[in-house]
């Protein structure tokens, strides 16, 4: 049977108002700080060719996909190995987030965990 995949940008949205700000309290330095790391992985996504961030679904968000990026930042962004490994801390808090949110893939959260 075929799971469904929800949109992206819905639970972004969602991982930021409700989850970062409202139940974690995360100060606007954090928020800031992650909404970098997840416009950095949304841009690999689309420089790629694997998503457009209007279209996209929770089904880009892989374990490949993931090691991807984290190559990506270090190759073509020239990122330092700390800047790569608190994009890699902010994909993992928002993977946490989608643990709760959409539990029908989450052995797909637990992979890129």
């Amino acid at each position: 049977m075929r799971q469904l995949e929800s949109s992206l940008p819905k639970h972004i949205g969602n991982f930021f108002t409700k989850y970062l700000s409202a139940e974690r309290g995360a100060s606007s330095n954090t928020i800031r700080a992650y909404a970098l790391g997840i416009s950095q992985f949304i841009e690999y996504l689309e420089a790629s060719g694997k998503s457009t961030a209007q279209k996209s679904s929770t089904a880009v968000l892989t374990r490949v996909n993931v090691l991807d990026y984290l190559s990506w930042l270090e190759t073509e962004r020239s990122a330092s190995v700390s800047t790569r490994n608190h994009r890699l801390a902010v994909i993992h808090s928002f993977c946490r987030y989608m643990m709760r949110a959409d539990i029908t893939h989450m052995d797909r959260w637990q992979d890129i965990l």
